[in-house]
């Protein structure tokens, strides 16, 4: 039996936070006032900007208080056990825990639970389990208390957002999310947070890495001092975004955005709802809260949400859009084709850069050459499904080209491979 103590609670009331009675000393609250300050100040930042972005935007955590533990709060329980499980995850929720006390019998809402807990794998709460810090000291030199602080807020918003999902389908006897498309949404959550709460950027804005000024995004990701050492800064948040999908771009048809190991599925997955919301949307909320209260999942969620555009549509116009984005000379690029609310190029130019210079690197996708005309054959080693690969014709056009497509030795193709054109000059 595994016991905790309360470090954080206050009138407010959203959140509650506990400690694992295994930290380690050089960890807890009693013993550590730094990882004190840190408690209160994730619980107050959960209370102010945290649980209203996530509640406005998707769903409320605490949907299925009533039939779990009543106590009008969201637990997160900070313990050393996912580290020493060997796991990489910095998160962990379950819908196990939003199963009712008794699944037996009913309760009236305020009224006392009777009967027998049936559900043995449940700790009947709204409850987000979050790894500790591992190194002793301060600086931001290994996963120190004060680089914790720095990452972990991201990873509460997105296990967050898995708790309203979670709670808002089970309210309504919805199935739960396609595991894709949860994770693709979580990772929106991290980018909403950012943008209303943290760097206060718009939709729609092109967003680059930034700068000194404005001292925004990746830029203040890499950085621990000022600019980038005020309000919720510092904090990593859209780093994971772009790091994770730059090995993607860098890796054509090798990553699908039905999964896979490790992130960057959730990274494509996340893409492909912001080009979703970007082209479609009437508004952000609408859209997202449409997707997580809905009774459809995966592929027919996305797409009926998008207006009913085929997925095909949706990873074609996205495929498009990662390398058309600021294309160089492209006065304007159609919608369909388009990533407004982030500059990739600029993005890109300078990620992995100091706060001094760009590193003037290349744009990462590389399409693969090809001149107008007689075209060789040009062999696709893999491709897998939900994934892409990336052609650029160019030369002289001098009469109508005709492109052909076909297996191994001429065998006919999938019938679900798509192909997706835009004339960029």
């Amino acid at each position: 039996m595994s016991s905790a103590t309360r470090v954080f609670y206050d009138s407010v009331g959203k959140v509650a936070i506990y400690e694992d009675d295994a930290t380690a000393t050089d960890f807890k609250a009693s013993a550590n006032s730094t990882m004190a300050s840190y408690y209160t100040r994730i619980g107050e930042q959960f209370n102010a900007d945290i649980e209203p972005i996530i509640r406005n935007n998707f769903g409320d955590m605490r949907r299925r208080d009533a039939t779990t533990d009543k106590n009008g709060v969201v637990i997160l329980l900070f313990t050393p056990r996912i580290a020493q499980a060997g796991s990489n995850a910095l998160g962990v929720t379950s819908t196990c825990d939003l199963k009712p006390r008794d699944d037996k019998k009913s309760h009236a809402v305020g009224g006392p639970y009777t009967g027998t807990n049936t559900n043995g794998s449940s700790n009947y709460g709204e409850i987000a389990y979050i790894t500790l810090p591992t190194v002793v000291g301060s600086g931001y030199g290994g996963n120190t208390a004060d680089e914790w602080y720095r990452s972990i807020r991201s990873t509460i918003v997105h296990e967050g957002k898995h708790l309203a999902a979670y709670a808002e389908r089970a309210f309504k006897s919805y199935p739960v999310e396609s595991e894709w498309l949860e994770e693709g949404t979580a990772r929106l959550a991290e980018e909403l947070w950012m943008r209303i709460a943290v760097d206060k950027v718009g939709w729609k804005s092109g967003t680059g890495f930034g700068n000194v000024t404005p001292p925004v995004n990746v830029f203040c990701d890499l950085q621990t001092t000022a600019p980038c050492a005020s309000g919720l800064r510092p904090a990593k948040i859209m780093s994971r975004h772009f790091g994770t999908m730059l090995t993607a771009l860098k890796n054509p048809g090798q990553y699908s955005v039905f999964g896979g190991p490790g992130a960057v599925p959730y990274a494509e997955a996340w893409s492909r709802v912001r080009y979703a919301v970007d082209r479609y949307a009437s508004t952000e909320k609408a859209f997202v809260e449409s997707l997580t209260v809905a009774p459809d999942t995966g592929v027919r969620n996305l797409e009926l949400r998008s207006g009913g555009v085929t997925i095909g549509q949706l990873l074609g116009g996205r495929a498009l859009s990662m390398y058309a984005d600021h294309y160089p000379g492209l006065a304007s690029a159609n919608a369909d084709i388009a990533f407004p609310t982030w500059d990739l190029r600029n993005i890109y130019t300078w990620f992995n850069g100091s706060s001094a210079s760009p590193t003037a690197l290349p744009y990462p996708l590389v399409p693969t050459p090809l001149t107008f005309g007689s075209v060789t054959s040009t062999p696709v080693v893999a491709l897998l499904g939900g994934s892409s690969t990336w052609y650029e014709l160019s030369g002289t056009q001098m009469a109508p080209q005709l492109l052909r497509l076909e297996g191994s030795g001429g065998a006919a193709l999938p019938s679900t491979l798509r192909l997706a054109i835009a004339r960029l000059q």
